[in-house]
């Protein structure tokens, strides 16, 4: 999920990443309730990544710990994970800027 419903580069390689992961990729929408929403009003591409719908103790204070689907984590670890690095052999293919100027 994206602040404003649009995809941006965060989205973009969630998508990719899930697909090649599971098949279909992850489900995408609108969602402007957590951590990524600052990130997102600062021009910053930023998603939510959640798994739908939502535990009913979802930012309650009920929301512990021991609540945590490992399962759940684990998904969202492996398509996170497969972004950066993916995102990372890009930017290898890249010319280096000269010395100083990274």
């Amino acid at each position: 999920m994206s602040n404003d419903g649009k995809m941006n580069l965060v989205t973009n390689l969630a998508q990719a990443s899930s697909t090649r992961l599971n098949g279909p990729p992850a489900p995408y929408g609108q969602g402007g309730r957590s951590d990524h929403v600052s990130f997102a009003e600062a021009g910053i591409p930023a998603a939510l990544f959640i798994h739908s719908p939502s535990e009913p103790w979802y930012h309650t204070p009920d929301d512990t710990i021991d609540k945590i689907s490992k399962e759940k984590l684990q998904d969202v670890a492996e398509i996170v994970g497969t972004a950066v690095y993916d995102q990372a052999k890009i930017e290898k293919k890249k010319p280096f800027p000269p010395h100083g100027k990274r």
